[in-house]
């Protein structure tokens, strides 16, 4: 998912919750948030998609 600079994204209108991520490297900084790359780990610890699941292929 991409944000447009300054567009507004309504509160509840996108939610990462319970989603099951299959990545090739589990310690790669794959995600994204506010410019700064994440790990699966990062991902989480952000508070996004704290119940979802993440495997290495």
């Amino acid at each position: 998912m991409v944000q447009n600079s300054g567009a507004t994204v309504p509160a509840g209108e996108v939610v990462f919750s319970g989603n099951k991520y299959v990545l090739d490297d589990l310690g790669t900084q794959r995600f994204a948030r506010f410019g700064t790359k994440l790990t699966a780990a990062g991902w989480q610890d952000a508070g996004l998609d704290t119940v979802g699941s993440f495997l290495a292929n």
